[in-house]
Order: structure tokens, then C-alpha cells, then sequence
């Protein structure tokens, strides 16, 4: 029997503003055990790329044992006439966003079916059943990213659900798309363990010793294709393209023989005589590729072609998290840096975030 849903009798609400309170994303700039209090630095773009304002220092309340690290990158609650110099900048619902799930719209085998839910939008069935259990979450599109953070009221049995979306096609222009970067390289976070190696290196070796090259060669394809093009106002073409492809995986065979792609035209007027669209394999030429990439094909070069692949892209995809962790810490404001130099006590914290927010 599946078990049943922590909230499946709540409403489930998604609201992208609300007079009351808002969304933020920023850095802890102090977390440390003992104290009452936390400090955040709050960053500037409040998700979205066209509106920018200035930083800003909240302040929450937390119990003396929590602890967390500077420069953590976390989402919090705050008003949303917290802008109003005259009031208190106090947040809540601080939370680190490696609390959060992360669904990615692109890997379609894990969202399940998507259609219109109890709050009258359309959900995956992933982000339906997060939604149900309260869960805090991140929805990542091509050049979005949305953040979804619940407040659960129990009094009404409602969830509301902010929104923090960022839209962008550079990976490292804010602190969540950098976020993101180092999620997805999060097995580069650190210098590969020797168990990952040997079992890769152990893979590589059971694959080369099984790999069928007749069967690969299959997959080399040596071919000649047209098609018309319609062009009003404009001289039309028929456009041909010989080519020499493959569908092969395998990186080493495809680099033996010249994978590459010949395109030409004519100029005519409407389809002629013999203008039909086609695509033909070329036996002669498939042939010849195909007994080049038998000639050429050495085992121990192929191993060593794939060893020589995988330190390469171990190295490239590590100085990737390095500039993504780097980057993620760059969006404190010119000249705010020392504030993360100095440790604050029950008195100063409130001057400091009264003069820093003037």
C-alpha cells in the first residue's frame, strides 16, 4: 500500500509575490555556535536579471547550537517592507540550498507524467509528489531557474509555495546558476578517490576486451542526400550534401577515419526534372571507410585512447567546480569583503546592519 503524502489534505498554492513577504537568496556572514543571532548578506538581484537594487544585512534568531559557515549560500523569508530603512531587517526560514531538490526539467525518465493538479497548473508527477511533502525544491529549465521554498501553515492547512526564479544563459552569473555549475560537478568537488579510478579504469578494460569492431564498423556510413528549397522573392536551390557519418559511441574509432560533411547547391526555378528530395548510401565510399578503420584499429591504442579521454575529462571537469566554487563567492559587493573578516557580538550586530542598510 503506498504511503500517503505528509500533506496530502493541505491546499498547495504556488505564489511568485506576496504583499506580505518574500523570497531572498544570499551568504551567511555569521552563523556561530553560541550566539542567538545569525547575519546575512543579502545579495543584490532578487531574481530577476532586470531589476537590480542594492545588497542589503538581515539578521535572524536561532538557537545557540546551530552553526554554519560563512559564505554558505542559503534562502530566507523576509518582509517585503523590509526595504523600509525605518524597520527592523529581520528574516526567517533561513536554509542552506543544499537542502533544497533539485528537479531537472531535461531528464525526462525521473519527472513521470505531467498533468493539471488540485491548484489548477500542470506538474510533473516528481514535482506534484515534493509539493505534497513540503519539500523545498529547485526547478531548472534551459535558461532558468526557479525556486520554490514552502511555508507551511498549519492553521489553515495551506502551502504556499515562493518564488526565487534567476533567467540567464551564463552558467556563472549569479550565486544559484553557480550553485547549480557545482551540483552538477559535485563528484569533482574533490580530488577523485582511488576506488572511482579503479573502477573506471576497470571498466574501460572490460569494455575494450568485449568491443566488437565488425559491429562498429557497421555503424560508418559513407552516402550522398538533396533536397529542394523553396525560396519566394529569391532564386530557389537544391541542395546536396556527401557525407561520411557515424553513429558509433565509441570516441577512439571515430577519430581513425574523416567524419566530416561536403555541402554544395544549384540555383533553379521551382523543382526540375530529377529535383527530388533523396538520400542514398554510397557503397563504394562505406566500404572504403570501413577498411580504413579496420586497418587502423590497434586494441592497446584504443585503451590507451580512452585512459588518456578519462584523466583528460577528470582534470577539465574538476577546473570547472574550481571556477564555479570561486565564482560563487564573487558577488559580494566592492569593499564588503571585510565584513566577513570580523566577528560581531550581541551589541554590535544591530549598529552594523542599521548603518550598512542607511
Amino acid at each position: 500500500m503506498k504511503e500517503k503524502a505528509k500533506y496530502a489534505d493541505y491546499t498547495i498554492a504556488k505564489i511568485k509575490y506576496s504583499q506580505e513577504s518574500r523570497l531572498g537568496i544570499g551568504y551567511i556572514l555569521q552563523c556561530a555556535k553560541g550566539d542567538t543571532f545569525g547575519i546575512v548578506y543579502g545579495y543584490r538581484d532578487h531574481g530577476r536579471s532586470y531589476y537590480r537594487e542594492k545588497t542589503w544585512l538581515y539578521f535572524f534568531k536561532k538557537p545557540k547550537s546551530l552553526f554554519l559557515d560563512q559564505f554558505t549560500e542559503v534562502s530566507y523569508i523576509k518582509s517585503s517592507s523590509g526595504f523600509n530603512k525605518s524597520e527592523e531587517f529581520q528574516v526567517t526560514n533561513i536554509l542552506p540550498l543544499t537542502h533544497y531538490k533539485i528537479i531537472d526539467s531535461s531528464n525526462k525518465s525521473v519527472l513521470g507524467k505531467e498533468k493539471k493538479r488540485n491548484d489548477g497548473i500542470y506538474h510533473f508527477d516528481l514535482e506534484w509528489n515534493l509539493m505534497n511533502e513540503g519539500i523545498p525544491y529547485m526547478y531548472l529549465w534551459d535558461f532558468s531557474i526557479h525556486v520554490y521554498y514552502p511555508i507551511i501553515d498549519k492553521s489553515t492547512k495551506t502551502i504556499f509555495y515562493q518564488d526565487y526564479s534567476v533567467y540567464t544563459r551564463n552558467k556563472r552569473a549569479n550565486i544559484i546558476s553557480c550553485f547549480i555549475g557545482m551540483y552538477d560537478l559535485c563528484l569533482y568537488s574533490t580530488e577523485p578517490k582511488f576506488e572511482y579510478v579503479s573502477s573506471k579504469l576497470e571498466a574501460i578494460k572490460k569494455y575494450i576486451e568485449k568491443f566488437d569492431l565488425i559491429a562498429d564498423t557497421r555503424k560508418f556510413v559513407a552516402g550522398e542526400s538533396g533536397y529542394f528549397q523553396s525560396r519566394p522573392g529569391r532564386d530557389d536551390h537544391f541542395n546536396t550534401t556527401k557525407y561520411w557519418r557515424s553513429s558509433s559511441n565509441d570516441s577512439y574509432t571515430r577519430s581513425l577515419v574523416n567524419l566530416h560533411e561536403e555541402n554544395d547547391y544549384y540555383v533553379c526555378c521551382g523543382r526540375g526534372i530529377g529535383d527530388e528530395d533523396y538520400d542514398m548510401v554510397d557503397s563504394e565510399e562505406t566500404k572504403k571507410m570501413r577498411l580504413e578503420l579496420k586497418n587502423k584499429y590497434d586494441k592497446n591504442a584504443h585503451y590507451l585512447f580512452l585512459l588518456n579521454e578519462f584523466f583528460t575529462e577528470l582534470k577539465e571537469q574538476r577546473k570547472q567546480y574550481l571556477l564555479y566554487a570561486d565564482d560563487i563567492k564573487s558577488f559580494v559587493e566592492k569593499g564588503d569583503g571585510n565584513l566577513f573578516q570580523q566577528r560581531y557580538n550581541e551589541d554590535e550586530y544591530p549598529r552594523l546592519i542599521q548603518e550598512y542598510n542607511k
